[in-house]
């Protein structure tokens, strides 16, 4: 007998991954800043070295947008493993990555500016 057979007639949810872009009841990216910014290890190893080549870059006015596009890939690796749901994507969406990476770009950015005066 499958699992399926078993749950046919139950109201249980057996899909395994997001294939149908179900919606997750919450925004991915706002979860994900948030995550970036409060979890200590995914801050110290990820997030903060990228602030530091944002605002070097700033300094010499060569900023880039997706600069923090390696720190969101693995804090979203981290994300998942911490939070195991089923219907997060496994792999980051592209308009979730370029949008969590241009926030983070604005924040720092205005920080540094709001910084400097």
């Amino acid at each position: 007998m499958r699992i399926r057979e078993l749950v046919e007639n139950i109201d249980v949810d057996i899909h395994f991954n997001n294939k149908n872009n179900e919606d997750l009841g919450f925004d991915i990216s706002d979860d994900l800043l948030f995550y970036m910014k409060n979890n200590d290890d995914v801050y110290r190893r990820h997030v903060y070295p990228q602030l530091v080549k944002h605002k070097h870059s700033l300094q010499h006015g060569k900023a880039d947008r997706m600069l923090f596009g390696s720190a969101v890939h693995e804090a979203y690796k981290s994300y998942t493993k911490e939070f195991p749901i089923r219907k997060l994507p496994e792999t980051l969406p592209n308009d979730v990555h370029e949008k969590v990476c241009l926030e983070l770009f604005k924040q720092c950015t205005e920080e540094y500016r709001s910084n400097k005066k």
